[in-house]
């Protein structure tokens, strides 16, 4: 009967635990595709939303120019993002002007900027889709910085904000479960002394 027990308590314990587990949520980050010369920034596991105020900066690695996408809108998987159409080929980091802080954390950080490679070449007659403005030249530093400091990810203290609360649980939960579990035990070997007596 205790072996019983123990097992169903053991058991219980760590489907708690898995599930405490799950709601620690990933940090803000950039959902990124290409099409062709199109390239899908999604703004993912954030409340911001494309046209985001401070902007979406595109920085082109080889040359070092910095440009603000326009505010033309669409989706990725289920996030608001941008579109940014008739790219050129390169490879280019794309991020917010006023980047993913602590308060968007998860499990451990935020995206500064995601990079992304256009291997087609630009078609001299791409044309961008009605009302998209297209990127205009900045000279605004780019959040990420520049040289052999640029930084992709920030950490965020702690962990983020949701994987603190679920560490705890987890913490909580497994030491009430193991708490039962000893009451559990203490009480079975009584009982058989009792028996035996």
């Amino acid at each position: 009967m205790s072996r019983f027990l123990f097992s169903l308590l053991a058991a219980s314990t760590v489907l708690v635990a898995s599930h405490a587990r799950a709601d620690c949520a990933n940090g803000s980050s950039y959902d990124t595709s290409v099409s062709g010369n199109t390239v899908t920034i999604g703004l993912d596991n954030t409340d911001r939303v494309c046209p985001d105020a401070s902007g979406m900066l595109r920085e082109n690695e080889a040359t070092g120019e910095v440009v603000v996408l326009g505010d033309f809108c669409g989706k990725s998987q289920y996030e608001s993002a941008y579109v940014d159409e008739c790219v050129p080929q390169g490879t280019y980091r794309y991020g917010l002007a006023l980047s993913y802080d602590c308060s968007h954390g998860g499990c451990g950080g935020v995206e500064i900027f995601h990079e992304v490679t256009v291997v087609d070449p630009l078609n001299v007659t791409c044309t961008r889709s009605s009302g998209n403005p297209g990127p205009t030249t900045t000279n605004e530093a780019p959040p990420w910085g520049t040289g052999a400091e640029i930084e992709q990810f920030k950490a965020c203290p702690g962990h983020g904000c949701f994987c603190d609360t679920a560490t705890a649980t987890v913490v909580s939960i497994n030491s009430f479960a193991l708490g039962v579990g000893l009451i559990a035990l203490v009480a079975s070997a009584r009982l058989r002394r009792r028996r035996r007596s």
